[in-house]
């Protein structure tokens, strides 16, 4: 690590949009992932060239495909290319740096298969869940389908791929939704089975959808936007009345049959809210044996 910080080169100086991670395994097997934006805390070996990964992958391996979705603040790499007799041993050691790197696919050698229409939606996804801003990459229409694919008809991903989404969506007990990036970056990945459809509770997320994805999530966090100054809005009738219509309906016998879940907390940050509104959300809460509080932020 300290010959690529005293003598390294910035990652995004490299002028390179993509770079290739080879994992060499004696088997096929499945990969799974906690996270989809690596930061690389240890030392790796990258290149830029595909083929130098197809060979440092072997026969059975796979080739993960990085690519810079920020600044990449603090990624330095060296050039190792002058210490190997071949061309095409193109290889450079990577030390994580304060932005992460999106990992955009996965390549199976033995298979000859790329899966990234599968991996993109899923590095968008927990991009947003870590509330980081993307600038070179952005959700499509296509990935918000896949995803959607991924969910309702597993039948026609590949099973690999759906052992990668089982993993994935499995791991996370608490999930964060921020309004304000989701607004500005993924809008086209999340807008249409996150939110609410009117237009006066596009504030709303779907809670239900939240616990269709993510039946181990126990707690869901919702900041608000908040406006320049550091004022927060407060929520009308209609934002209230359709959140609790999404308890009573995460919490209705139809839906735990086929969507079992733990979410016990939702915590709605950045907002403003009267003691007397409290008061009437517990009344109506205590049939679904929920409760109301609210927390001062000094």
């Amino acid at each position: 690590r300290e010959t690529v910080e005293l003598f390294g080169d910035e990652l995004s100086e490299a002028k390179v949009s993509q770079w290739y991670l080879s994992i060499s395994s004696s088997s096929s097997g499945s990969l799974s992932f906690a996270q989809f934006a690596l930061s690389f805390n240890q030392p790796a070996m990258i290149s830029h060239s595909m083929c130098a990964a197809i060979i440092h992958a072997g026969a059975h391996g796979q080739i993960l495909t990085l690519r810079q979705n920020s600044f990449s603040d603090g990624f330095r790499y060296f050039n190792c290319d002058f210490w190997s007799n071949f061309g095409y041993r193109a290889q450079h050691v990577i030390c994580g740096g304060f932005r992460a790197l999106m990992l955009s696919s996965i390549r199976s050698v033995a298979h000859q298969l790329n899966y990234e229409r599968f991996i993109r939606p899923l590095a968008f996804l927990d991009h947003f869940l870590h509330e980081m801003e993307i600038f070179f990459v952005a959700p499509t229409a296509s990935d918000a389908e896949t995803l959607r694919v991924m969910m309702k008809e597993a039948q026609r991903c590949p099973p690999c791929m759906n052992a990668v989404f089982a993993a994935y969506v499995s791991r996370r007990t608490h999930v964060k939704c921020n309004m304000r990036i989701l607004h500005r970056y993924y809008r086209a990945l999340l807008d249409k089975v996150l939110l609410r459809e009117h237009e006066q509770e596009q504030q709303l997320v779907r809670i239900s959808f939240v616990c269709e994805l993510f039946a181990n999530c126990d707690t869901l966090e919702i900041e608000m936007e908040a406006g320049m100054d550091g004022n927060v809005s407060a929520l009308g009738d209609a934002y209230w009345t359709a959140l609790l219509a999404e308890i009573e309906t995460i919490d209705s016998t139809d839906f735990q049959s086929h969507t079992p879940h733990k979410l016990s907390e939702i915590k709605i940050c950045q907002i403003e809210i009267d003691d007397a509104k409290i008061g009437e959300l517990n009344e109506k809460l205590k049939a679904c044996a929920w409760q109301c509080q609210s927390i001062v932020a000094m």
